[in-house]
């Protein structure tokens, strides 16, 4: 799963000044600052391919997202961008445990076609490779499958909503690791 490598993009926060949170805030600002490093511990440690893990990793992000938005009360600029990226990530592996991305990525690959076969939005590359910048935009042109082949996958087995959910999703998970720049 390609979740996992994400993650680590992800920064720590590490610059909180509890003294800018409203007393009444600050306890659960506290516990979410806790909750925060559960998740990026989690998604590092845990074997993501293993759907149990993903469930219990989507259990820390639910008790996540409960708080993040207190806990940025005490948040400065990088540790602010840093909580929104858990948000992102965390609004990700839930939309990969759902009911309806599991059914659709069952009919999907049980469908074994060379557009699924392929795709890898985030391919690692050897940073000393010859050509690396072209591998990298080919990358990109390929984000969603070689010619995009990935909307049509989705849209005709699942429906035109759960590609949008699929896109939408991805490219979140693009702009926290910044693989790619599309407008």
């Amino acid at each position: 799963m390609f979740i996992v490598v994400i993650f680590l993009i992800i920064g720590m926060v590490t610059g909180y000044d509890e003294s800018k949170c409203d007393p009444a805030d600050l306890p659960k600002a506290m516990k979410c600052l806790k909750n925060h490093q559960e998740v990026r511990q989690k998604a590092v440690t845990l074997d993501l391919d293993n759907d149990k893990n993903m469930l219990i990793l989507n259990n820390t992000c639910i008790d996540f997202l409960k708080c993040s938005t207190p806990m940025k009360c005490g948040a400065d600029e990088t540790d602010s961008v840093n909580i929104d990226k858990a948000i992102s990530y965390c609004h990700a592996v839930a939309f990969h445990v759902s009911d309806e991305y599991l059914k659709c990525a069952n009919i999907v690959d049980t469908k074994n076609s060379t557009c699924v076969q392929g795709w890898n939005p985030f391919p690692e590359f050897d940073e000393k490779a010859e050509g690396l910048e072209e591998l990298k935009r080919e990358a990109c042109r390929s984000f969603f499958g070689k010619n995009g082949c990935l909307e049509g996958e989705i849209s005709e087995n699942c429906g035109v909503e759960m590609w949008k959910d699929f896109q939408k999703h991805y490219l979140a998970l693009n702009d926290i690791i910044e693989a790619c720049e599309f407008e």
